[in-house]
């Protein structure tokens, strides 16, 4: 049986050891460029490919239909989402990226919600089962035309 005493020290000693094991790594000279041996590639500048006269050649026109390639509905075909928080995809509305007043009163509401979400799984997989498809709206409706 270890006592308390020898159980401080070997972690003591492991914890010590592994800063000594973090230093013996491969370390980046700041004060030295390895890459400034190498020769530089450049492209050739404007002027220069200008200079050079070199033909483009003729743009090829396929004569193709022009044909719109999108969903037709705009509605998005998904599984249920049982854990799906209304809140946490709305955000604060405010279009700003920040620390809001809504961000401490959601550690708050949000493992509720988990929890709750968790304990009506049996109930939300008898209503919305897995193999039926959900058929949601995207969140722009405005047509593509």
């Amino acid at each position: 049986m270890i006592n308390p005493v020898g159980r401080l020290v070997s972690g003591c000693a492991a914890i010590v050891f592994l800063f000594l094991a973090a230093g013996c790594s491969l370390m980046i000279n700041p004060n030295y460029d390895e890459l400034s041996a190498e020769t530089i590639t450049m492209t050739p500048s404007e002027q220069g490919v200008r200079n050079a006269h070199v033909s483009t050649g003729e743009q090829q026109v396929r004569p193709f239909e022009e044909i719109l390639c999108a969903a037709h509905t705009g509605h998005i075909i998904h599984g249920p989402l049982f854990f799906e928080d209304p809140i946490e995809q709305a955000g604060s509305n405010d279009d700003q990226f920040a620390w809001t007043f809504e961000e401490p009163l959601y550690f708050v509401y949000g493992p509720i919600r988990y929890g709750a979400n968790i304990a009506s799984l049996p109930v939300s997989a008898i209503m919305s089962p897995l193999w039926v498809p959900v058929d949601q709206a995207s969140v722009s409706d405005v047509p593509l035309d």
